[in-house]
């Protein structure tokens, strides 16, 4: 899934701030916030390893406050979005220090994790893979989730897709986990490997997902194959 160039300067200069973006994040990751300082202009595209996304709830939030999600780990940076008191589930892409980098709309962010508690969440038989994980790609769109037992595929005007999980299990592979399942549908049969370890991107927002996603599906007709990004975390 990579950017398009075309569509003229205004989508020529999106392209240039979503690297540049990526470029500082990179940056702060290596060298810390103060690295950002006259960072300008345009940078090749970096993409971020170590990812290795975790689970928490918001915690030691008084009930009239948020939690602040900040455009970098610092405690003075730009507010981009908060959490709710209380809420169950914040998926983690990677830390820095007390700070984790987390999804908020259309974006990301940082937030303390001084506010965050580790939770667990239900995995798919032997795998690593969280039970509700949604992947989701583009050319043309669809999207999987992934539940305990079963796999729904939504491909862009078409009809919904049921598949049962035949097996699932996970390896450790080049920078992270890996995990994957194998499922059969009514006349198709369905593999995904979910991979960790480095960011995934969509191409099309300035999300970086932390678990990538390749698929085979083989019908009648052949073997087609799609990757995406996915995320058990709620879309806000």
């Amino acid at each position: 899934m990579g950017v398009p160039l075309d569509g003229g300067m205004n989508r020529e200069w999106e392209v240039r701030e979503m690297l540049l973006r990526k470029f500082k994040l990179m940056l702060v990751l290596l060298f810390g916030s103060t690295a950002l300082w006259g960072v300008s202009g345009f940078a090749a595209n970096a993409q971020i390893s170590g990812v290795s996304p975790s689970y928490f709830e918001v915690s030691g939030v008084a009930a009239n406050d948020v939690l602040n999600i900040r455009q970098r780990p610092d405690a003075n940076s730009e507010i981009v979005g908060s959490f709710t008191p209380g809420e169950k589930l914040v998926e983690v892409v990677l830390r820095n220090g007390n700070w984790g980098y987390v999804m908020t709309g259309e974006q990301m962010g940082w937030v303390s994790t001084k506010f965050l508690t580790p939770i667990e969440v239900p995995r798919i038989g032997q795998s690593s893979i969280p039970v509700g994980l949604k992947c989701l790609g583009n050319e043309p769109f669809w999207d999987i989730t992934l539940d305990e037992n079963s796999v729904s595929l939504s491909n862009m005007g078409e009809e919904d897709q049921a598949f049962n999980i035949v097996t699932a299990g996970g390896y450790l592979a080049r920078g992270g986990w890996d995990g994957f399942i194998v499922a059969s549908g009514q006349q198709s049969m369905m593999t995904v490997v979910l991979s960790t370890g480095v960011q995934c991107s969509d191409g099309m927002s300035d999300r970086d997902y932390g678990w990538r996603a390749d698929m085979l599906i083989t019908d009648n007709s052949g073997t087609q194959g799609k990757t995406g990004c996915c995320t058990l975390q709620p879309w806000r």
